[in-house]
Parts: C-alpha cells; sequence; structure tokens
C-alpha cells in the first residue's frame, strides 16, 4: 500500500489537486508510525515480515487522527462574503494568516480520494493549476483573499 502510495504521490498539470491540512497529515502519519515504514521500506530492513499493509498500520498503538479536518486552514464562512454553500468552491478560502509551505500539502485526486474515502471529514479543496500573468509560468492556485 504505501508504495503505491509514494508513486501516486506526483501531481500532474491534467489532474485535478486538491488540499490538505498538514497538521492532520502529521497526526496521520504519527497514527501509522510513518517515519519507522519509511525507513524499513528505504533500507529493506524488513524481508521477511511482507509486505506493509493496511492491517499492520492500524494495529500501532499511536493515536486516530479522526477525520479529515480541513477547517483549520480556512476562513470560516461568517468572515467574508458568501452564498454559505461550502461545496461551491468560490467559497472555500484559505486563511490568509496561514503559512502555505508549513499548512498546507498539494495532492493529487487519488491521494484525496484515498484519504476521505478512509477517514471522512473535509471539506474538499479542489484547485487547479493557472498561468501567472506577471511570469507566464504555470503555477496552483491558492485563494487567500477575502471577498
Amino acid at each position: 500500500m504505501l508504495k503505491e502510495f509514494r508513486k501516486d504521490i506526483l501531481v500532474n498539470k491534467n489532474q485535478n489537486i486538491y488540499i490538505m491540512n498538514k497538521v492532520w497529515l502529521a497526526k496521520w502519519k504519527n497514527y501509522i508510525n510513518y517515519n519507522q515504514i519509511k525507513l524499513k521500506m528505504r533500507y529493506n530492513i524488513n524481508k521477511n515480515e511482507g509486505e506493509i499493509t493496511e492491517k499492520n498500520i492500524e494495529d500501532q498503538n499511536n493515536p486516530f487522527p479522526g477525520c479529515i479536518n480541513n477547517f483549520q486552514i480556512l476562513l470560516p464562512l461568517s468572515d467574508y462574503y458568501n452564498d454559505g454553500d461550502r461545496d461551491n468552491e468560490e467559497n472555500v478560502v484559505i486563511n490568509p494568516d496561514i503559512n502555505i509551505k508549513q499548512n498546507l500539502k498539494i495532492v493529487n485526486e487519488k491521494i484525496w480520494n484515498y484519504f476521505y474515502n478512509k477517514y471522512g471529514g473535509g471539506p474538499e479543496i479542489k484547485t487547479r493549476y493557472i498561468k501567472n500573468p506577471i511570469s507566464n509560468e504555470e503555477e496552483i492556485e491558492i485563494i487567500k483573499d477575502k471577498v
């Protein structure tokens, strides 16, 4: 499972792109003991114990991360003008006070669907590549302004 996860982590410009809360992902990594699993995979220490599966992961004694909580990285709907529909992507505004590199993780659709189907929660924060009018390069759009 983890090897497949690592292969699929790259974001392709033709795919849907999602933003996740890095704080929740850190809790998930602690829950599955990610650093230890990563070391075992990198150095092939554990060849005789077979594949790393979700059952092995869930047998750990680390605290369950709960549902995905992306609300921590968003502005509350009450803080800006909107129609109240959190499913409308125009109403999903990243909190301008957070540090993008420390608090946001960009993932592709397959990774988002894995986490969402397994743990639930949300809300879904879908974004896209846009062309920067100054540099003319493609960048991931992150909306951090109140309307």
